[in-house]
């Protein structure tokens, strides 16, 4: 299974840059060029998803609803830029029906998070954003009846649980919805109601383990594939190195979001092209790293 998508991957950055073609392309440019050479790569990627010591893989997320309609939201995650406030975000905003614009993210901190992972092994939207949506429903579940007797109270409509619809900050019964309920008028109501209208999250990633002394387990919880071509141009006089086109093949899934999504890409590109090209990693007679910090350099 695993062969096949490697080779999916391959197979379609191969057909999006017409890869026989450009082969033939580049042969007659260096046939043609005597100083300036250009060469071509094409490399697949498998990526197992998870921290490989186990106890890492768990996350918490503490949210909170007020009763003006408006979400804050903490987590165990690092924002650094990968746009992981953003995911998370979405998902409680999807679950609990509210615009992005009455959501807040509140800074990292563990006051409000203790006992934190680390934000790495591309696991961030996996572990918070899953801790999150454990709270966040939580809190939906204690909303739910309230919201049935509110409706019922109100518009004099028998409704189910089953058929509510958190949407566009309101809440109705999906077989008559224009009989719905502002969000923030159902959160006031909850509150008078004495409901609990915040919620602690925690999610661990399942059936993760390996045992390294025999080499068998499951260390990941799922693998992504990709693939890249690069073709790089050389100046052999000057020795001057140039991109002259990358393209790049990636799995996403169901993606929470694509512009996220492409930047991570895009600039996991630009990191890896850094590290390979201008980034100085000495090491010693035994392999061992010398700027493994700044009082290295």
């Amino acid at each position: 299974m695993h062969e096949a998508r490697v080779t999916a991957s391959l197979d379609r950055v191969a057909r999006k840059t017409n890869y026989s073609a450009l082969r033939c392309e580049l042969d007659d440019f260096n046939e043609t060029h005597a100083s300036v050479k250009r060469g071509a790569a094409i490399f697949p990627v498998k990526f197992g998803i998870s921290f490989t010591a186990s106890f890492m893989n768990q996350a918490s997320a503490l949210v909170h609803l007020y009763t003006d309609g408006t979400v804050s939201i903490s987590h165990g995650g690092v924002e650094m830029g990968q746009g992981l406030n953003t995911k998370v975000a979405q998902i409680v905003a999807s679950e609990i029906g509210v615009s992005m614009d009455r959501l807040r993210v509140e800074c990292h901190s563990t006051q409000r998070t203790a006992n934190t992972s680390p934000t790495a092994a591309s696991t961030g939207a996996d572990l918070n954003g899953s801790a999150a949506l454990n709270a966040i429903r939580q809190i939906r579940a204690r909303l739910q009846p309230v919201a049935v007797a509110l409706l019922e109270e109100k518009f004099g409509n028998k409704v189910a649980v089953s058929r509510l619809v958190f949407r566009d900050n309101r809440v109705f019964d999906m077989r008559t919805p224009k009989h719905a309920l502002d969000l923030a008028e159902l959160l006031h109501h909850a509150w008078m109601k004495r409901v609990d209208l915040s919620a602690h999250g925690f999610y661990a990633t399942p059936r993760l383990g390996f045992d390294w002394s025999r080499g068998k387990g499951s260390p990941f919880a799922y693998f992504v594939f990709g693939a890249a071509l690069v073709i790089t141009e050389v100046d052999l006089l000057t020795g001057v190195v140039a991109l002259e086109r990358v393209s790049i093949v990636h799995e996403t899934a169901r993606s929470l979001n694509e512009g996220v999504d492409r930047g991570q890409i895009e600039g996991a590109f630009m990191q890896g092209f850094g590290w390979c090209t201008m980034e100085e990693l000495p090491r010693d007679e035994k392999g061992r790293l010398l700027a493994a910090s700044a009082d290295h350099l």
